[in-house]
């Protein structure tokens, strides 16, 4: 006897595969009343449903997670589950709400078989391996990705499904925006708007810690290495500590390169440095000096790029557009961060000041803005670097205008892109 009802469902995956939605649920309706395949069907139906979407429709989504939630050979079923949730993520994606994409993708990313055969929605939080938000958050702090997150927050008739996303949240949704909109401000030297957006965080201590780093506003000519940056850098906030209250104590015993910064005080600390580079001429030099230097810090290249980007040095090759396995001209991209850098050295060039504190401005310049190509030299496993634009300028004006300088003797003993460019 022939099954019909089974090649029903072989005539509806046909139509599925060609992407005739319409035609292939026709054939899965009619056998979803077959006990035997009953389960199968409902899938199919639902599966073809979900493929169907081709933008986010908000209401036709919230149908579906009403059924996904609902129907126990649906939710019970992990492929269903996945279906639903990777497509879903991949709609917002493709609308450039990337914070919701990632909601939608990762509550289910770490769930076992076994944990999905008794699947509860109330334990979907306490399920997560991984607080995504967190370990991906340097992809969230671009102005676009801000922008549709707070779209969705705002919105005011939100789905279930929508509330339900928000749900997953382990901080306040709505703190979450205000400190990534604080720390998008701050990057981009907005600091007024920075430290508005941080007054508005309810709960500030899931985001950052009670100080600061005060050696942010220093530099150092090494870098990366396994010594502590406090050690090896000029120090040069010292020479202004009492701007620097409420800042992490050097002798505090703590990771301090992955220590989160108070934001908060962070931006208002700037914010008097520039203020006061404005109003004290004598010592503006030194005040943008290290604007610069902290800039330079937080930045993508820098010692302390976890502030901006939410990262640490093991992890900054994320976020970098290049990779040190090739043979290729390494140059800077220069990132809101280091613009602000930039902004801010070229400012300390142009005042009055130390020669000295001018010498190291000269070669942050020079870092900002660097440009080295690694060349491979003929029939050996070596490489010789040359330095070029920008960065060689730098190095001219250092090796000319301040050769006299103690720092430049230095940067000659510590820097080896430096020596190549001098030809040691």
């Amino acid at each position: 006897m022939v099954d019909k009802d089974f090649w029903k469902i072989i005539l509806g995956m046909s139509y599925f595969g060609a992407k005739n939605h319409i035609e292939a649920k026709k054939y899965f309706q009619q056998v979803v009343h077959n006990k035997t395949y009953k389960a199968q069907a409902e899938r199919l139906l639902f599966a073809a449903d979900v493929d169907a979407l081709t933008h986010v429709n908000r209401v036709e989504i919230n149908r579906l997670y009403e059924q996904l939630q609902q129907a126990k050979n649906l939710n019970t079923y992990t492929p269903a589950v996945a279906l639903f949730f990777n497509k879903i993520a991949k709609l917002y994606e493709d609308k450039g709400n990337i914070i919701a994409s990632n909601i939608s993708f990762f509550p289910f990313y770490y769930l076992n078989d076994d944990e999905m055969d008794n699947f509860l929605w109330k334990d979907i939080k306490s399920k997560l391996g991984s607080y995504w938000l967190t370990s991906s958050k340097y992809k969230f702090n671009k102005p676009e990705a801000i922008t549709t997150y707070k779209t969705l927050l705002n919105t005011k008739s939100k789905t279930n499904f929508e509330k339900f996303l928000l749900s997953l949240f382990k901080v306040s949704p709505t703190d979450y925006l205000h400190e990534l909109e604080g720390t998008r401000f701050l990057i981009d030297g907005e600091l007024e708007k920075a430290i508005a957006s941080f007054k508005k965080i309810k709960k500030p201590s899931d985001f950052y810690s009670e100080a600061y780093r005060a050696e942010l506003f220093s530099a150092a000519i090494n870098e990366y290495f396994d010594t502590d940056f406090y050690k090896q850098s000029d120090k040069f906030y010292e020479n202004y500590s009492e701007l620097f209250t409420n800042n992490l104590s050097k002798n505090t015993s703590t990771n301090r390169e992955y220590y989160s910064d108070n934001k908060l005080k962070l931006s208002r600390v700037l914010l008097r440095l520039q203020q006061l580079g404005e109003a004290n001429p004598a010592n503006a030099a030194d005040y943008y000096y290290m604007l610069g230097n902290a800039y330079y810090n937080m930045s993508e290249v820098g010692w302390f790029s976890n502030t901006f980007n939410y990262v640490g040095n093991d992890s900054r090759n994320w976020f970098k557009d290049y990779s040190n396995y090739v043979d290729e001209q390494i140059k800077a991209n220069l990132t809101p961060a280091l613009v602000q850098a930039n902004k801010f050295y070229k400012k300390a060039l142009e005042l009055s000041g130390s020669k000295e504190v001018k010498a190291r401005t000269v070669y942050m310049l020079a870092k900002t803005n660097y440009n080295i190509s690694h060349i491979r030299i003929p029939n050996t496993y070596g490489y010789r670097i040359e330095t070029s634009g920008a960065h060689s300028a730098y190095f001219s004006v250092l090796s000319t205008t301040y050769a006299d300088t103690d720092f430049q003797k230095e940067v000659i003993k510590e820097c080896s892109w430096y020596r190549v460019y001098l030809g040691l």
